[in-house]
Protein backbone atom coordinates (compact mmCIF):
# COMPACT_ATOMS: atom_id res chain seq x y z
CA UNK A 1 0.00 0.00 0.00
CA UNK A 2 2.81 2.39 0.84
CA UNK A 3 4.60 1.88 -2.28
CA UNK A 4 1.34 2.17 -4.00
CA UNK A 5 1.41 5.51 -2.89
CA UNK A 6 4.64 6.32 -3.73
CA UNK A 7 3.72 5.32 -7.69
CA UNK A 8 0.55 6.99 -7.83
CA UNK A 9 1.90 10.70 -6.21
CA UNK A 10 5.08 10.21 -8.54
CA UNK A 11 2.86 9.45 -11.37
CA UNK A 12 0.79 12.51 -10.48
CA UNK A 13 3.31 14.69 -10.95
CA UNK A 14 5.22 13.98 -13.59
CA UNK A 15 1.48 13.81 -15.55
CA UNK A 16 1.01 17.56 -14.11
CA UNK A 17 4.20 18.76 -15.37
CA UNK A 18 3.97 16.96 -18.75
CA UNK A 19 0.42 18.13 -19.30
CA UNK A 20 1.37 21.87 -19.11
CA UNK A 21 3.55 21.23 -22.60
CA UNK A 22 0.05 21.01 -24.88
CA UNK A 23 0.82 24.30 -26.79
CA UNK A 24 3.81 24.34 -27.62
CA UNK A 25 5.90 26.24 -30.68
CA UNK A 26 9.08 25.29 -32.89
CA UNK A 27 11.99 27.35 -31.64
CA UNK A 28 15.40 26.76 -31.22
CA UNK A 29 15.90 26.23 -27.43
CA UNK A 30 19.41 27.30 -25.87
CA UNK A 31 21.85 24.50 -25.13
CA UNK A 32 19.39 21.90 -26.31
CA UNK A 33 20.50 18.43 -26.03
CA UNK A 34 18.89 15.08 -26.58
CA UNK A 35 20.64 13.42 -23.53
CA UNK A 36 18.60 15.33 -20.52
CA UNK A 37 17.76 12.09 -18.66
CA UNK A 38 20.72 11.40 -18.70
CA UNK A 39 22.51 14.42 -17.45
CA UNK A 40 19.70 16.84 -16.16
CA UNK A 41 22.31 18.82 -13.75
CA UNK A 42 22.68 20.93 -16.90
CA UNK A 43 19.15 21.80 -16.54
CA UNK A 44 18.64 21.42 -12.79
CA UNK A 45 21.91 21.77 -10.73
CA UNK A 46 19.86 20.27 -7.24
CA UNK A 47 19.99 17.04 -9.21
CA UNK A 48 23.40 16.77 -8.47
CA UNK A 49 22.64 16.35 -4.85
CA UNK A 50 20.43 13.45 -5.87
CA UNK A 51 23.36 11.60 -7.89
CA UNK A 52 26.55 9.99 -7.81
CA UNK A 53 29.06 11.25 -4.97
CA UNK A 54 31.23 12.75 -7.45
CA UNK A 55 30.59 13.26 -11.58
CA UNK A 56 32.49 14.65 -14.58
CA UNK A 57 30.62 15.34 -18.04
CA UNK A 58 30.48 16.19 -21.49
CA UNK A 59 27.91 16.05 -24.29
CA UNK A 60 28.79 17.41 -27.90
CA UNK A 61 25.48 18.04 -30.30
CA UNK A 62 25.62 18.99 -34.14
CA UNK A 63 21.98 19.53 -35.58
CA UNK A 64 20.68 19.55 -39.36
CA UNK A 65 24.08 17.75 -40.48
CA UNK A 66 24.82 19.17 -43.75
CA UNK A 67 23.67 23.28 -43.40
CA UNK A 68 26.44 25.48 -43.35
CA UNK A 69 25.72 27.75 -39.99
CA UNK A 70 23.70 24.94 -38.60
CA UNK A 71 23.65 24.68 -34.43
CA UNK A 72 26.03 23.15 -32.26
CA UNK A 73 26.50 22.86 -28.76
CA UNK A 74 29.08 22.07 -26.30
CA UNK A 75 28.28 21.16 -22.62
CA UNK A 76 30.80 20.54 -19.54
CA UNK A 77 29.71 20.03 -15.64
CA UNK A 78 31.28 18.34 -12.86
CA UNK A 79 30.28 18.17 -9.10
CA UNK A 80 31.64 16.96 -5.65
CA UNK A 81 29.95 16.06 -2.94
CA UNK A 82 30.73 16.26 0.82
CA UNK A 83 31.28 13.37 2.97
CA UNK A 84 27.69 13.12 4.55
CA UNK A 85 26.62 13.93 0.78
CA UNK A 86 23.94 16.62 2.25
CA UNK A 87 25.62 19.36 0.26
CA UNK A 88 27.33 19.77 -3.10
CA UNK A 89 29.58 21.98 -5.09
CA UNK A 90 29.93 22.15 -8.72
CA UNK A 91 30.38 24.02 -12.10
CA UNK A 92 28.51 24.19 -15.68
CA UNK A 93 29.94 25.13 -18.98
CA UNK A 94 27.65 25.96 -22.33
CA UNK A 95 29.01 27.08 -25.93
CA UNK A 96 26.43 26.99 -28.42
CA UNK A 97 26.49 28.38 -31.53
CA UNK A 98 24.61 28.98 -34.76
CA UNK A 99 25.42 31.04 -37.81
CA UNK A 100 27.77 34.06 -36.82
CA UNK A 101 26.11 33.55 -33.25
CA UNK A 102 28.24 32.20 -30.44
CA UNK A 103 26.87 32.39 -26.91
CA UNK A 104 28.75 31.14 -23.56
CA UNK A 105 28.14 30.63 -20.51
CA UNK A 106 30.38 29.68 -17.34
CA UNK A 107 28.67 29.29 -13.81
CA UNK A 108 29.17 27.58 -10.34
CA UNK A 109 26.65 26.53 -7.79
CA UNK A 110 26.51 25.30 -4.36
CA UNK A 111 23.43 22.95 -2.90
CA UNK A 112 22.02 21.82 -0.12
CA UNK A 113 19.28 18.70 0.48
CA UNK A 114 16.72 18.57 3.12
CA UNK A 115 15.48 14.47 4.15
CA UNK A 116 12.27 15.09 4.34
CA UNK A 117 11.66 11.31 5.33
CA UNK A 118 13.50 8.02 5.65
CA UNK A 119 13.84 8.16 1.44
CA UNK A 120 12.35 11.51 0.70
CA UNK A 121 14.42 14.84 0.13
CA UNK A 122 14.18 17.94 -1.25
CA UNK A 123 17.46 19.86 -2.63
CA UNK A 124 18.12 23.54 -3.84
CA UNK A 125 20.99 24.94 -5.57
CA UNK A 126 22.11 28.86 -6.03
CA UNK A 127 24.95 29.54 -8.63
CA UNK A 128 26.71 32.34 -9.85
CA UNK A 129 27.48 33.05 -13.44
CA UNK A 130 28.82 35.32 -16.92
CA UNK A 131 27.06 35.12 -20.13
CA UNK A 132 29.03 35.94 -22.99
CA UNK A 133 27.44 36.72 -26.44
CA UNK A 134 29.47 37.57 -29.70
CA UNK A 135 28.38 37.89 -33.31
CA UNK A 136 31.10 37.80 -36.14
CA UNK A 137 29.38 39.19 -39.04
CA UNK A 138 33.04 39.19 -40.93
CA UNK A 139 31.78 35.51 -41.71
CA UNK A 140 28.39 36.33 -43.22
CA UNK A 141 29.05 37.85 -46.95
CA UNK A 142 27.05 40.35 -47.57
CA UNK A 143 26.71 44.18 -48.28
CA UNK A 144 25.07 45.98 -45.56
CA UNK A 145 26.80 48.16 -43.90
CA UNK A 146 25.14 48.26 -40.64
CA UNK A 147 26.29 44.35 -40.28
CA UNK A 148 29.97 45.38 -40.37
CA UNK A 149 30.84 45.78 -36.51
CA UNK A 150 30.57 42.56 -35.00
CA UNK A 151 28.84 42.16 -31.27
CA UNK A 152 30.65 41.58 -28.35
CA UNK A 153 28.72 41.72 -24.99
CA UNK A 154 28.80 40.01 -21.65
CA UNK A 155 26.23 39.95 -18.82
CA UNK A 156 25.96 38.05 -14.79
CA UNK A 157 23.27 35.89 -14.18
CA UNK A 158 22.22 34.24 -11.11
CA UNK A 159 20.82 30.69 -11.10
CA UNK A 160 18.26 28.88 -8.74
CA UNK A 161 17.02 25.35 -9.00
CA UNK A 162 14.92 22.94 -6.68
CA UNK A 163 14.38 19.14 -6.92
CA UNK A 164 12.23 17.01 -4.61
CA UNK A 165 13.81 13.33 -5.01
CA UNK A 166 14.13 9.69 -3.98
CA UNK A 167 16.91 8.01 -4.63
CA UNK A 168 16.84 5.66 -7.52
CA UNK A 169 13.14 5.72 -7.62
CA UNK A 170 11.99 9.17 -9.00
CA UNK A 171 12.83 12.90 -8.93
CA UNK A 172 10.54 16.27 -9.84
CA UNK A 173 12.00 20.01 -9.91
CA UNK A 174 12.33 23.01 -10.94
CA UNK A 175 14.53 25.82 -11.89
CA UNK A 176 15.23 29.65 -13.37
CA UNK A 177 19.13 28.85 -14.34
CA UNK A 178 19.32 32.58 -15.93
CA UNK A 179 18.06 35.16 -13.67
CA UNK A 180 20.05 38.31 -15.09
CA UNK A 181 20.09 41.39 -12.90
CA UNK A 182 21.41 42.52 -16.61
CA UNK A 183 20.45 41.86 -20.23
CA UNK A 184 22.18 41.76 -23.47
CA UNK A 185 21.99 45.31 -25.26
CA UNK A 186 21.82 44.58 -28.81
CA UNK A 187 19.76 41.09 -28.60
CA UNK A 188 17.16 40.05 -27.06
CA UNK A 189 16.79 36.36 -27.68
CA UNK A 190 18.86 35.02 -24.50
CA UNK A 191 15.95 36.07 -22.02
CA UNK A 192 14.86 34.20 -18.59
CA UNK A 193 13.91 30.89 -18.99
CA UNK A 194 12.23 28.60 -16.97
CA UNK A 195 12.35 24.98 -16.78
CA UNK A 196 10.92 21.97 -15.20
CA UNK A 197 12.71 18.28 -15.03
CA UNK A 198 10.86 14.55 -13.81
CA UNK A 199 12.02 11.22 -13.93
CA UNK A 200 10.39 7.79 -12.84
CA UNK A 201 12.25 4.38 -12.80
CA UNK A 202 10.49 1.66 -13.18
CA UNK A 203 12.09 -1.95 -12.08
CA UNK A 204 10.57 -4.69 -14.09
CA UNK A 205 13.25 -6.81 -12.42
CA UNK A 206 16.84 -6.95 -11.13
CA UNK A 207 17.85 -6.98 -15.06
CA UNK A 208 15.36 -4.47 -16.54
CA UNK A 209 14.54 -1.29 -15.77
CA UNK A 210 12.55 1.39 -17.47
CA UNK A 211 12.69 4.93 -17.07
CA UNK A 212 10.32 7.61 -18.43
CA UNK A 213 11.48 11.16 -18.31
CA UNK A 214 10.59 14.87 -19.27
CA UNK A 215 11.78 18.38 -20.08
CA UNK A 216 9.87 21.45 -20.00
CA UNK A 217 11.02 24.87 -20.85
CA UNK A 218 10.03 28.35 -21.27
CA UNK A 219 10.99 32.01 -21.77
CA UNK A 220 9.82 35.14 -21.06
CA UNK A 221 6.10 35.67 -23.39
CA UNK A 222 6.96 32.68 -25.30
CA UNK A 223 5.07 29.38 -25.47
CA UNK A 224 6.66 25.91 -24.01
CA UNK A 225 9.17 23.62 -25.81
CA UNK A 226 8.57 19.70 -24.01
CA UNK A 227 10.80 16.83 -24.49
CA UNK A 228 9.31 13.03 -23.76
CA UNK A 229 11.43 10.08 -23.20
CA UNK A 230 11.61 6.42 -22.28
CA UNK A 231 14.34 4.68 -21.94
CA UNK A 232 14.76 0.52 -21.13
CA UNK A 233 17.81 -0.72 -19.04
CA UNK A 234 19.26 -3.88 -19.63
CA UNK A 235 21.56 -5.62 -16.43
CA UNK A 236 22.11 -1.87 -15.73
CA UNK A 237 24.29 -1.19 -18.19
CA UNK A 238 22.57 -1.05 -21.59
CA UNK A 239 20.02 1.71 -22.57
CA UNK A 240 18.14 2.15 -25.24
CA UNK A 241 15.51 4.54 -25.43
CA UNK A 242 13.22 6.94 -27.76
CA UNK A 243 12.63 10.94 -27.58
CA UNK A 244 9.57 13.20 -28.59
CA UNK A 245 9.57 16.99 -28.76
CA UNK A 246 7.10 19.28 -29.23
CA UNK A 247 8.73 21.04 -31.90
CA UNK A 248 7.71 17.92 -33.65
CA UNK A 249 11.05 15.82 -33.76
CA UNK A 250 11.76 12.31 -32.59
CA UNK A 251 14.74 10.73 -30.91
CA UNK A 252 16.97 7.67 -30.25
CA UNK A 253 19.08 7.27 -27.66
CA UNK A 254 21.75 4.75 -26.24
CA UNK A 255 23.96 4.67 -23.26
CA UNK A 256 26.70 1.83 -22.30
CA UNK A 257 28.07 1.56 -18.84
CA UNK A 258 31.92 0.74 -19.82
CA UNK A 259 32.91 0.62 -16.15
CA UNK A 260 31.58 0.47 -13.25
CA UNK A 261 33.00 4.55 -13.13
CA UNK A 262 32.68 5.45 -17.01
CA UNK A 263 29.44 5.72 -19.58
CA UNK A 264 29.37 6.44 -23.07
CA UNK A 265 26.29 8.25 -24.63
CA UNK A 266 24.57 8.57 -28.34
CA UNK A 267 21.21 10.17 -29.51
CA UNK A 268 20.22 10.74 -33.15
CA UNK A 269 17.97 13.13 -33.69
CA UNK A 270 15.30 13.88 -36.72
CA UNK A 271 12.12 16.10 -37.56
CA UNK A 272 9.18 14.40 -38.56
CA UNK A 273 7.37 17.06 -40.08
CA UNK A 274 7.69 18.44 -43.83
CA UNK A 275 7.92 21.77 -42.32
CA UNK A 276 10.78 21.07 -39.18
CA UNK A 277 14.36 21.99 -40.57
CA UNK A 278 16.08 18.96 -38.93
CA UNK A 279 13.75 16.85 -41.30
CA UNK A 280 15.05 17.98 -44.58
CA UNK A 281 18.88 17.11 -44.11
CA UNK A 282 20.90 13.86 -41.75
CA UNK A 283 19.25 15.03 -38.88
CA UNK A 284 21.08 15.87 -35.56
CA UNK A 285 23.96 13.81 -33.52
CA UNK A 286 24.95 13.37 -30.06
CA UNK A 287 27.44 12.55 -27.98
CA UNK A 288 28.36 12.14 -23.99
CA UNK A 289 30.99 10.96 -22.33
CA UNK A 290 30.98 10.78 -17.97
CA UNK A 291 32.85 9.51 -15.34
CA UNK A 292 31.25 8.78 -12.14
CA UNK A 293 33.11 8.52 -8.58
CA UNK A 294 30.48 6.13 -7.39
CA UNK A 295 30.46 4.72 -3.85
CA UNK A 296 29.87 0.48 -4.89
CA UNK A 297 29.73 -1.15 -7.66
CA UNK A 298 27.67 0.02 -10.60
CA UNK A 299 26.06 3.42 -11.68
CA UNK A 300 22.91 4.93 -10.75
CA UNK A 301 20.14 5.02 -13.73
CA UNK A 302 18.16 7.94 -12.35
Amino acid sequence: MRKTGYFYRSFIAVFMISILAVEVNAQQQLGTYLQYQQHPEAINSAYTLASDQAKVYSVGRKQWMGIDGAPATVLLGGHIKTSNERSAVGFNLLYDKIGPERYTEASAFYGHSIQLSENDYISGTVGLGLRFYNVRFALLEQSDQSLRSDINERVGSIGLSFLYHRPEQFYVGVSVPRIGAEQFKEVQVFRENYSAVAAYLFTVDQGFHVKAATWLSMMDNEEMLGNFSATAYFNRKIGLGLNYGTSRDMGVIASFQVSNSFKFGYGYQFGVASTNISGMRNGSHEISLSYHFSKGGGLRLL
